[in-house]
């Protein structure tokens, strides 16, 4: 399993969470997985134009929550695997995010709609200039819902930046749209998720 970016050094993203890189069990890694998860959709406080960030679902199983599997794994047809590449993105999802909310230009954003059963849902895709990852929320009038994230192989950046020009050429990214939202006051200085975040170390 590889991890590809071309930007990531450029933006300052964290290196990828690559599980051969992890000495301890399974079990220990997918915790330490966890431990990367909640702060993206709770103890970080990202925001987006005054909206917070959450998670969906409850707890799994296993006692993790029900959006970190979601993150972590891809549909494979016969019900979700996990996926190795997905895992390693998770550490680029907190910092993109940051990225996003702070404005920075070499973060892109744009909306889609999708269908979902018999209802439309709005959805809020955010990714780096080289759209080597993508990131999907779900939008409602008070929250942000971080539904999946993913890494993109460099053959298929192409067609999502035509998707993101073809969603700004149609209108359904006028950030006017969010600005008429009243938004949260501006928060207290917070130093970046790099510094904020658990590194591998020996309680690992």
């Amino acid at each position: 399993m590889t991890f590809d970016s071309t930007r990531g050094d450029d933006l300052g993203l964290a290196p990828p969470l690559i599980h051969s890189d992890f000495s301890r069990s399974l079990s220990e890694w997918f915790d330490f997985l966890a431990v990367h998860y909640r702060p993206i959709v709770g103890d970080a406080g990202i925001s987006l134009w005054g909206r917070p960030v959450c998670g969906w679902g409850g707890k799994a199983a296993d006692g993790r929550p029900e959006g970190l599997w979601h993150l972590i794994t891809r549909e494979t047809g016969g019900g979700r695997q996990l996926d190795l590449a997905r895992c390693a993105a998770l550490a680029r999802v907190w910092d993109v995010l940051e990225l996003s909310a702070a404005g920075d230009p070499r973060v892109l954003w744009w909306r889609e709609t999708r269908r979902h059963g018999r209802h439309l849902r709005r959805h809020l895709m955010v990714a780096p200039a080289d759209f080597s990852l993508v990131i999907v929320l779900r939008e409602t009038p008070e929250r942000f819902v971080l539904l999946t994230a993913y890494p993109v192989k460099p053959h298929r950046r192409r067609s999502f930046a035509e998707r993101a020009a073809a969603a700004w050429a149609s209108g359904q990214a006028r950030l006017e749209q969010y600005a008429r939202r009243p938004t949260r006051p501006p928060e207290t200085w917070r130093p970046p998720a790099a510094g904020r975040r658990r590194p591998w170390g020996p309680d690992w």
